[in-house]
């Protein structure tokens, strides 16, 4: 891991924030091993998300007392007030480093899934991350019921949804799952630990330095998009200079690309696409629904 040490200072100062005390965390690095990196870039960017929850005006619990349901819904409803009193219009597709969030009081999916899996850690649920195409929510088991029951939670779309879950498919050892109705666009997801939440965090970074310096690359950019990309990367230019995101990605979470190629998956992405279109859309252009 020749980019380690460029890897967890681009960690510190640009995704978790400079004003964030992580020097706690460091012993987990001293193992030397990939899963370490990623279990301390995981704690730090969690330590990080609760800086940004207190910042944010998120309150401290939903009262003694509360059932489990009632816990989570808690935990969603203030991530999702937080989104609503939103300054900014739309979401940056990079809008999910805590650092960034902080400061520009916006979050897209990852920034939301992040605020919400440590909204409930903090209630002691343990949850989930849906990663249906193109988009992520939160997946929280729902202790109290004998079939397999979770809550779908979407802060960005205001989003909660309790579901029966049905395993279809593996890729690897990542579950793909199918939910008992639509939830938004999407009818069947891969459901992948809380930790992962890294690599999503990650995969929205890489797209930075591809709005700034390619004039031809487009996920859903903006020209807004594409000009806050750029100014991002001149201020970090150095630290995004060294590394090489893609490559990063393909070593610590090397089964991501078989998620993205499994037929189920495939099958799910055309079925979305098509639904999108009935609405004037396409997968090239996706929706705030889809990417923010």
């Amino acid at each position: 891991m020749d980019y380690r040490e460029d890897l967890i200072t681009f960690w510190r100062v640009v995704i978790v924030g400079s004003d964030v005390n992580i020097n706690c965390y460091d012993s987990i690095l001293a193992a030397g091993t990939a899963d370490a990196l990623v279990e301390w870039m995981f704690q730090t960017l969690m330590k990080a998300a609760q800086v940004t929850l207190e910042e944010l005006g998120c309150s401290s619990s939903p009262g003694e007392g509360s059932s489990f349901a009632e816990r989570i819904s808690w935990a969603f409803r203030e991530v999702n007030r937080i989104k609503n009193h939103s300054p900014k219009l739309t979401s940056r597709i990079f809008h999910s480093w805590p650092a960034l969030i902080r400061e520009v009081r916006e979050f897209n999916c990852v920034g939301a899934a992040l605020l919400t899996c440590q909204a409930l850690a903090n209630l002691q649920i343990e949850s989930d991350l849906a990663a249906p195409p193109f988009h992520l929510a939160n997946l929280v088991p729902y202790e109290e019921s004998l079939e397999r029951v979770a809550f779908y939670l979407d802060a960005t779309n205001s989003i909660k949804e309790r579901t029966r879950l049905q395993d279809i498919g593996q890729s690897g050892h990542i579950p793909i799952v199918s939910f008992d109705k639509r939830i938004d666009f999407f009818s069947r997801a891969a459901v992948v630990p809380d930790r992962a939440i890294v690599l999503f965090v990650l995969e929205n970074t890489s797209l930075v330095p591809k709005l700034a310096k390619d004039p031809y690359f487009a996920v859903k950019g903006t020209l807004e998009e594409k000009e806050e990309a750029k100014s991002l990367y001149k201020r970090y230019v150095d630290l995004f200079g060294v590394l090489r995101f893609e490559a990063i990605i393909h070593e610590l979470f090397p089964w991501r690309d078989n998620i993205d190629s499994h037929p189920l998956m495939r099958e799910e992405i055309v079925t979305v696409d098509s639904l999108m279109r009935e609405q004037g859309v396409s997968m090239k252009t996706p929706p705030p629904t889809m990417m923010s």
